[in-house]
């Protein structure tokens, strides 16, 4: 029955024994199908299926007002930009919507599913979320034209409607700063958040958005101008200044792909450099250290020899006692002929001996 899942009996166990009044069938459903989907499309098919036999006609799911599925195959698909925050909805009418599009788009009816998951993700709200956008994303993919350079422009414009919805751009409050909650005085709190500035906002339900699309790499393989890289990227650091894992997608695409002496392939590289720079610099908390080390050497790679100095002298402060940071740092410096005796040093001060190979 199970095939290649046999770990998905697990799942049927507990549809069988979900109490009718508890929230949240309707979620295990959708990770039940979701699951099956990812090994076994014929067994998905049964499972949604099944679903549908049993929910697709819930009354009181699909006559809720806050779903109106009533206009399901009459309803034009809605425009990425259009998308924002609607009224409120339980979690189980927003899966059912979620269940409703993985059941149409195996039927083949891409138009029905996209008008599904529309309404799930303008209903959607705390962690069911970021799931409902990453589902809205790989359908808009399905409906993508096959050429390629096509097909990324159009992906990258949905993402960049996305950054209209304030609710993509979540402020994570930090630990360290819960300190100014006991600050009664309210000028006395504004000076403190002035002084220290605002935490950068959460990358990661945008960033979770495009590995749908196009996997770890952020990015499609190949984008036929730079000017529309340029363009996407751009937006997307207007609202999302500190997205440093985007910054680094974007180095590692422009050394893939512009590794000429021609003033485009330079004056791309200098962009990237300066898009890694400002993205690591303005992450506020500061970037892990795996991030400066990554951005390092990609800057080394971008050919950005004036920066890399700096940017390691930048590095060292933030993570004065990371041997790696060190060890980058004067490797660097040898390699570009400069003095070392100096980061040595320095490094010595902080216990740091840099004459052995790091771990």
């Amino acid at each position: 029955k199970y095939g290649t899942c046999p770990g998905l009996k697990g799942f049927d166990e507990l549809l069988m024994d979900w109490p009718k009044e508890v929230q949240g069938v309707q979620c295990l459903w959708n990770q039940y199908a979701e699951h099956a989907l990812a090994d076994n499309i014929e067994l998905a098919e049964k499972i949604l299926a099944r679903w549908f036999e049993e929910y697709g006609k819930n009354g009181n799911l699909h006559s809720s007002a806050a779903v109106c599925m009533a206009e399901v195959g009459n309803e034009v698909s809605e425009q990425p930009q259009e998308v924002c925050s609607g009224p409120s909805a339980s979690e189980d009418q927003v899966y059912w919507l979620l269940n409703l599009s993985l059941y149409r788009m195996l039927e083949n009816n891409l138009q029905e599913a996209q008008v599904a998951v529309n309404k799930a993700l303008k209903l959607a709200r705390g962690e069911s979320y970021e799931h409902c956008l990453r589902e809205h994303a790989a359908i808009n993919m399905l409906e993508r034209p096959s050429c390629t350079d096509t097909q990324a422009r159009a992906t990258l414009n949905l993402m960049s409607g996305y950054l209209a919805d304030l609710r993509n751009l979540p402020v994570k409050e930090l630990l360290s700063r819960r300190f100014i909650q006991n600050v009664k005085k309210h000028k006395l709190r504004q000076l403190i958040d002035d002084t220290i500035g605002p935490a950068s906002a959460d990358s990661s339900v945008i960033n979770s958005t495009l590995e749908v699309c196009y996997g770890q790499s952020l990015l499609p393989e190949k984008i036929g101008g730079v000017k529309y890289l340029v363009d996407f990227v751009e937006s997307v650091m207007e609202v999302l200044p500190a997205n440093y894992r985007l910054a680094l997608a974007v180095g590692t695409f422009v050394v893939k792909h512009y590794t000429g002496s021609d003033p485009t392939s330079m004056s791309t590289r200098f962009w990237a450099s300066s898009v890694l720079i400002n993205a690591i610099f303005r992450a506020v908390p500061v970037a892990p250290e795996s991030v400066w080390i990554e951005g390092a050497n990609l800057l080394e790679k971008l050919q950005a020899a004036e920066t890399v100095k700096r940017f390691h002298q930048q590095a060292t402060s933030v993570y004065p006692f990371s041997f790696k940071l060190w060890h980058a740092y004067l490797t660097a410096c040898k390699a570009s002929g400069s003095n070392t005796d100096s980061i040595t040093e320095a490094a010595r001060q902080r216990g740091i001996e840099l004459n052995v190979m790091p771990p």
